[in-house]
């Protein structure tokens, strides 16, 4: 499917060149002036961490992904160590990650009161779980996070078994993302139309690019699922033009990462894109 979204993108560019319009304006027209996009805070402990999404709040952002290193693990996922940016692509293999699920479902609830009570009541968090935990074990962490209302748990579970995602709903009312992994319509399918999902991840680059993404997006719409498109730098430059160029002409576009290379990718695509860190 990237193969297809790499043709797919190419006739999309040439077709708006050849009009002499940006892509959105072929896609319907812009239906927004902006979209809110969130900061990656991290941190090797829960003051840290804490200390992160604060500084990201003062920067302006009005949404925050939260990951902190959890006591008794030496690297956990989302977390850069001594660097304050988070890169997930750190080298030319993937990162290998200690893990407990027991010190993780431990530590998590306790991290994002601590960010909770920090931010106030107006800043959305977001936490990526990363497919670690089982169906009902996602249940549980989702019921311990409610009460600081997460804007998003992302990635509670695997998701090749889509059905396992009812036992997550009967559990907890925190809203679910999922979908950055996905190769098609098919593999969320079921997740939509059973409303077990609040958000599609899915991006241009993996999910057979611009028309087949608009397809998915157009699906969600009719259940009440709103897109928020992955879009880390390990997708290179090419998926980040192409994200940007969704965002104006989609109306259920609820929230996007942001990107540390944004500044650089914007200065080689020609965009009607402004970049601020709300």
């Amino acid at each position: 499917m990237s193969a297809i979204a790499a043709v797919d993108t190419a006739l999309w560019d040439i077709k708006a060149k050849m009009a002499n319009m940006p892509l959105y304006q072929l896609l319907g027209g812009r239906s927004r002036t902006g979209v809110m996009v969130y900061g990656h805070a991290n941190g090797r402990d829960t003051a840290e961490t804490v200390d992160e999404v604060l500084r990201h709040q003062e920067e302006g952002y009005l949404a925050i992904r939260a990951q902190s290193g959890v006591p008794g693990l030496n690297k956990v996922y989302g977390v850069s160590g001594t660097n304050r940016l988070y890169e997930p692509a750190d080298g030319n293999l993937p990162s290998e990650h200690d893990w407990s699920t027991e010190k993780y479902l431990r530590h998590t609830p306790g991290l994002f009161e601590a960010v909770r009570e920090a931010v106030g009541p107006d800043i959305h968090l977001l936490h990526d779980v990363h497919h670690r935990l089982t169906p009902i074990e996602a249940g549980q962490l989702g019921k311990a996070l409610e009460p600081m209302r997460l804007f998003w748990m992302e990635d509670p579970t695997p998701a090749e078994n889509q059905d396992a995602f009812q036992w997550i709903r009967h559990h907890t009312t925190t809203p679910i993302a999922v979908g950055e992994i996905f190769n098609s319509i098919w593999d969320c399918k079921t997740l939509i139309e059973k409303q077990l999902i609040d958000y599609i991840r899915t991006t241009v680059v993996h999910a057979g690019g611009i028309t087949h993404l608009r397809r998915i997006a157009d699906l969600a719409s009719l259940y009440q699922v709103r897109t928020g498109c992955h879009g880390a730098t390990d997708l290179s430059p090419c998926a980040w033009a192409q994200r940007c160029t969704l965002t104006p002409g989609c109306p259920t576009l609820a929230c996007k990462s942001s990107c540390p290379t944004a500044k650089k990718c914007s200065r080689s695509f020609r965009t009607t894109t402004a970049l601020s860190a709300a």
